[in-house]
């Protein structure tokens, strides 16, 4: 019996080819003639399924089949459907835990703001104190911006590299210990050195920005970015007042310096606690776990598998934080120099009408006798003993009511770059603050020359966050942060050279340097004209360039302006006619691919028995 099973194993395992071969071959002797004979078609059956007939396999003796063409298969793959970084922001809205980043960089900006005022309100106080010049007193303004011009490019480049979150704590923590030591400065000199040094640290204030925008969807950017310029306004406010009741007191300036300090460095622990990485990032890194990690702290309900099916961003030609790609590209290059250009002329001119107005407001004669000179702005004639006893109490609230033009300005921006669009928003802004500093020329009296510069502030204010909107939207994501950086360089070079006019020209000519001032808002009104390319509600490119409507060649975005040492991809060729036979003859079944059966062919007989 056990010969008879092992017999009929052997039969079902025998190829087709090798029964046909047989003729002599008979089924077993407990086995009828119809079984064995339908056992026999069946086990043919099988082994030939989905195999082509031998006249159709080319090869030597018709037995060898060709190797499957692995282009064509893959070809004929259908693409893993993917969801982009974009559609998923998109999906998430806007959050809770949105609210919370935001409020912590808002925090970080206070205390960035707090910072930066020391120069402007210690000004005064150090003229005094230690007997300095005018131009003494434009150094120790200065100071923190030379530090700063430089450490722009340098946590732009960084904070591109190796990630926003480590760059931002690294930032906070070098501007808390050098503000500190600044507070121990017994002379200009020290305090000059440590004020740069500050001032390095305080070269990277751009990123609460870039952060919070790479963080929501294109409809929440504008609102985003509202709440960390609203809180500059906080910040501005908060150093003013701080500034009214410390300052006055002994040693008042070492203690302001520590408390701003201080501050800065708390914030660092909670940016550390609370804010994550930057998804784009993560995305522009290929960490995709990494990003759908940090979105579903925003929305819970995202899968943790959605990391899968994310779009992924080629970085193969892209040099991620290089300066020089800011103009590898044309038409991208010369953008970058316009807005450039633009941005120096808002800085220069957002601080300098502030210090302007803050020369004015110490001699008095300035805002009474306007009878004099034909009612134009006359040169102050204070001596610097005279100006010592001017700034007090009073001086310092008016300060920090002229400083709710911050607030205004935040407020300002938010309506143009929403309902006018970015570009024709700084060209309002811009426009509306050249029209209400055109009377700064004439002399005023105190009242009058407070609401005259804020609301010319306000705008100016407003066109400078328009414009740091703009930057953060128009470059893409592998060189925002140096491109914020390369531009807050010029930025700071007009922060730096504005204090020389205001502290130093105006005491030649307070006429001279108020019209400089309204020539530089004219043209940085021009320029504005130049910018061609509308960010309004356009996603954030992460690998590609922005320039395909800046007035220059399409071409222009494709080709480098300078070769790569790589060589040129080999073009695919096309199939000719020959080759699309050969696939054709490949059959289906071997590429893994179900093939379309035609139609089959009904013949009269089978029509007129189907009509039957």
């Amino acid at each position: 019996m056990a010969e008879e099973h092992s017999e009929r194993y052997e039969l079902g395992d025998r190829d087709d080819s090798d029964i046909e071969k047989d003729p002599e071959h008979k089924p077993t002797a407990d086995l009828d003639d119809a079984t064995s004979t339908r056992q026999l078609q069946d086990n043919a059956g099988k082994k030939t399924a989905g195999r082509p007939d031998p006249e159709e396999m080319v090869g030597a003796g018709g037995s060898d089949p060709p190797p499957p063409d692995y282009g064509a298969i893959k070809d004929n793959i259908p693409p893993m459907q993917t969801i982009s970084l974009d559609e998923l922001l998109d999906k998430i809205g806007f959050r809770c835990y949105h609210y919370i980043v935001i409020i912590i960089l808002s925090i970080v900006t206070i205390a960035d703001v707090m910072e930066t005022e020391v120069g402007i309100l210690l000004g005064p106080t150090l003229l005094c104190e230690w007997k300095l010049t005018g131009l003494q007193e434009a150094m120790s303004t200065s100071s923190l911006y030379v530090g700063a011009l430089v450490g722009s490019l340098f946590w732009g480049t960084v904070a591109d590299k190796y990630g926003r979150k480590d760059t931002l704590i690294i930032m906070l923590l070098w501007i808390g210990v050098f503000g500190i030591c600044t507070s121990f400065s017994n002379s200009l000199v020290p305090y000059v050195i440590l004020r740069l040094l500050t001032g390095v640290g305080v070269g990277g204030a751009f990123l609460p920005v870039t952060y919070a925008t790479e963080m929501v969807n294109a409809k929440s950017r504008s609102f985003a970015t509202l709440i960390i310029f609203f809180a500059a306004f906080i910040g501005t406010i908060l150093a003013s007042t701080l500034a009214m009741f410390i300052l006055p007191l002994t040693d008042g300036w070492k203690w302001y310096i520590i408390a701003s300090s201080i501050l800065v460095i708390v914030s660092s622990f909670f940016v550390a606690a609370f804010v994550p990485e930057s998804p784009r990032y993560l995305l522009l890194t290929g960490n995709h776990k990494g990003v759908i990690k940090v979105l579903r702290k925003f929305d819970k309900t995202l899968d943790e598998e959605t990391y899968h099916y994310l779009e992924p961003a080629d970085m193969s030609n892209e040099r991620r934080g290089a300066v020089m790609e800011l103009c590898k590209y044309r038409a991208r290059c010369i953008q970058f120099f316009v807005i450039a250009a633009s941005w120096f002329l808002v800085k220069f001119n957002s601080m300098g009408v502030v210090l302007l107005y803050f020369e004015r407001l110490q001699d008095k004669a300035l805002t009474s006798n306007c009878g004099e000179h034909n009612g134009i702005v006359a040169t102050s004639t204070m001596t610097k003993s005279e100006k010592c006893d001017s700034m007090g109490f009073d001086e310092y609230l008016k300060i920090t009511i002229f400083n709710l033009e911050v607030g205004f300005g935040a407020i300002i921006s938010y309506v143009a770059a929403e309902c006018l669009g970015r570009i024709k928003g700084m060209m309002l802004t811009n426009s509306v603050s050249v029209v209400f500093a055109v009377p700064l020329i004439f002399c005023m009296g105190e009242i009058v020359l407070t609401v005259i510069v804020m609301i010319s502030k306000s705008f100016s204010a407003a066109s400078w966050y328009i414009m740091t909107l703009y930057i953060n939207e128009y470059f893409p994501t592998y060189i925002r942060s140096v491109g914020s950086g390369a531009l807050d360089v010029f930025g700071r070079f007009g922060v730096i050279i504005t204090p020389f006019v205001a502290q130093y020209l105006s005491k030649e000519t307070m006429l001279g340097a108020t019209c400089l001032y309204l020539g530089c808002m004219l043209l940085a009104l021009i320029l504005t004209f130049f910018m061609t390319y509308e960010t309004k509600g356009q996603v954030q490119l992460d690998n590609m360039s922005r320039n395909s409507k800046d007035g220059s060649p399409e071409e222009d975005e494709k080709i480098p302006i300078k070769p790569t040492n790589k060589s040129p991809p080999t073009p695919t060729p096309t199939p000719t006619s020959k080759d699309e036979e050969k696939v054709a003859e490949v059959p289906a079944a071997q590429n893994n691919i179900p093939a379309e059966a035609p139609p089959p062919e009904i013949t009269k007989t089978e029509a007129t028995e189907d009509s039957k």
